[in-house]
C-alpha cells in the first residue's frame, strides 16, 4: 500500500513540475526592490455625502489631489476647466445622477472585496517590471475612479486612474443597459485590472514610433507589449495575456500558420490601409478575413509569438531594449519565426 502511495506521490510530483516547467517565463528576483503600490479610492471622496457646497467639495478635492482633480475632470467626466463658469454646474449635475448611487454602490462591494489583492497583484507586477527594466519610472499612486462609462483608464507620468465600474463582471447589468457587446464584457472583470494597468503603463512609457505605418509595425509593436506584460506578470495564462478565454486561445493556436500565410498571400502584412489595419487588429467579435470562429484581434497572437521565438534566438536583449526596437521587419527576419 505504501509503494502504492509512493508512486502516486512521484506521478503527482512528476506532472506539477511538468506544469510549472511548461510556463515560459519565470518571475524575476524583486527581493532588493522597495516599492509598494497606493491604490487609493478618489471616487469615495468624490461622491462622499458632507454638509459643504459643491464649491466647498471643488476646493477640498483640488488642495487634497493637486493636478489629478483636474485632469480627472478634464480629461474622463469632460466637464471642461474650474475657471468655465459652468464647471461646479456640471459636477453637481454628475454627481447627482441618480443611477450613480447604484454604479457607487457596486464600486464599493468590489473595493470591499477585491481592492487588498488588487494592490498585491500591482506591487509585485510593478516590482518585477523595475527588476527587468532598472530606469523603469513606476507610479506613485493608483487611483481608483467613476467615469460615467467614460474610458477605462487614463494617466500621467506619476499616477495612473482606474474607471472602477468597467470592472464589475461581464454579466454586470449595466454593461447589458449599455448594449455592450459580450465579446468587450468578457475582461470586464476584477481579474483584469492588474493586466489592464500593466499594458496601460507599458503603452505610456513605449509608444509606438516605429518606422513603418504598416500592419506588421503594429502586430509586433503589440506582440512587444504583450510579450513585456507577461514577463511581469509571469503567473498569468497566455489566454489572459492575450484577453481570451480558452477556445479563442484554441482557436489561435490551432490557426496560426493560416492566418499568416493568408496575411502574406493577401500581402495584408505591409498593408498601410486603416479599415485593414481595423479589421485584423482592433477589438472586434471576429476578424472578418478568418471567419465568425476567429477571436477579435487574432494577428496580434501571431505578433507575440513573432516576439517570443525572437527572444529565445536573441536572449541577451534586454526588455527594455526589445521595447524600443522600432525596425518591424528586421525583428520578424531576426525571429527566424516559424508559425505552428
Amino acid at each position: 500500500m505504501r509503494s502504492l502511495q509512493s508512486i502516486a506521490l512521484l506521478i503527482l510530483s512528476a506532472v506539477i513540475l511538468n506544469s510549472c516547467d511548461s510556463r515560459p517565463f519565470s518571475r524575476p528576483d524583486t527581493s532588493g526592490i522597495d516599492y509598494e503600490v497606493t491604490l487609493t479610492p478618489i471616487y469615495k471622496e468624490v461622491f462622499a455625502k458632507r454638509d459643504e457646497t459643491i464649491h466647498d467639495k471643488v476646493e477640498r478635492l483640488s488642495q487634497a489631489y493637486p493636478g489629478y482633480f483636474d485632469d480627472y475632470c478634464m480629461r474622463e467626466l469632460r466637464l471642461g476647466s474650474r475657471e468655465d463658469m459652468l464647471f461646479e454646474q456640471r459636477l453637481a449635475e454628475f454627481l447627482q445622477y441618480g443611477d450613480n448611487n447604484e454604479v457607487v454602490a457596486a464600486c464599493d462591494t468590489m473595493w470591499d472585496d477585491h481592492s487588498g489583492r488588487i494592490a498585491k497583484e500591482l506591487t509585485d507586477a510593478f516590482r518585477c517590471m523595475k527588476a527587468l527594466i532598472p530606469d523603469v519610472v513606476l507610479p506613485e499612486t493608483i487611483y481608483a475612479h467613476i467615469s460615467g462609462f467614460n474610458s477605462k483608464m487614463f494617466m500621467d507620468s506619476s499616477y495612473i486612474s482606474v474607471s472602477w465600474e468597467h470592472y464589475l463582471g461581464a454579466d454586470c447589468r449595466f454593461y447589458q443597459w449599455l448594449d455592450i457587446p459580450m465579446y468587450a464584457r468578457q475582461t470586464r472583470h476584477w481579474q483584469s485590472v492588474c493586466p489592464d494597468v500593466i499594458r496601460a503603463w507599458l503603452y505610456g512609457l513605449y509608444p509606438n514610433e516605429g518606422e513603418k505605418d504598416d500592419i506588421l509595425t503594429h502586430i509586433i509593436y503589440q506582440g512587444r507589449i504583450l510579450y513585456a506584460l507577461w514577463r511581469v506578470m509571469p503567473e498569468l495564462s497566455e489566454a489572459v495575456v492575450m484577453g481570451y478565454n480558452e477556445r479563442q486561445l484554441e482557436w489561435c493556436q490551432k490557426c496560426e500558420s493560416m492566418m499568416w500565410g493568408y496575411m502574406a498571400e493577401q500581402e495584408l502584412l505591409y498593408s498601410t490601409k486603416p479599415m485593414d489595419r481595423a479589421k485584423l487588429i482592433n477589438d472586434a467579435p471576429f476578424v472578418a478575413y478568418f471567419g465568425q470562429q476567429s477571436p477579435g484581434r487574432a494577428p496580434l497572437y501571431c505578433g507575440l509569438h513573432i516576439v517570443m521565438q525572437y527572444m529565445e534566438r536573441n536572449p541577451s536583449t534586454t526588455l527594455d531594449a526589445l521595447l524600443r526596437m522600432r525596425d518591424a521587419q528586421k525583428l520578424l527576419v531576426a525571429s527566424g519565426y516559424q508559425p505552428k
